[in-house]
């Protein structure tokens, strides 16, 4: 079973919901270019102190519970 990463989740929920990442930026407030850090697994491109932040109003955005991917998120990426 292949296992996708956050990245992957992430981009196949906004793909899924048709939007594009100006829309998501446009829903969460959180600018493009931090979005596609996130869907390329770059999650340290962002800065520090809204990493967290970024990836909950992402995940929200897209119908993703947060609760999961700030669990895989740690996991991951730490």
């Amino acid at each position: 079973m292949k296992r996708y990463s956050l990245g992957e989740q992430l981009r196949a929920a906004r793909i899924k919901k048709e939007l594009s990442l100006y829309d998501v930026e446009k829903v969460s407030g959180v600018e493009a270019q931090y979005l596609l850090a996130m869907e390329m697994d770059q999650l340290k491109a962002l800065p520090k102190d809204i990493q967290q932040e970024a990836l909950e109003k992402y995940a929200t955005s897209v119908d993703l519970d947060f609760i999961t991917y700030h669990l895989f998120s740690w996991i991951y990426y730490y």
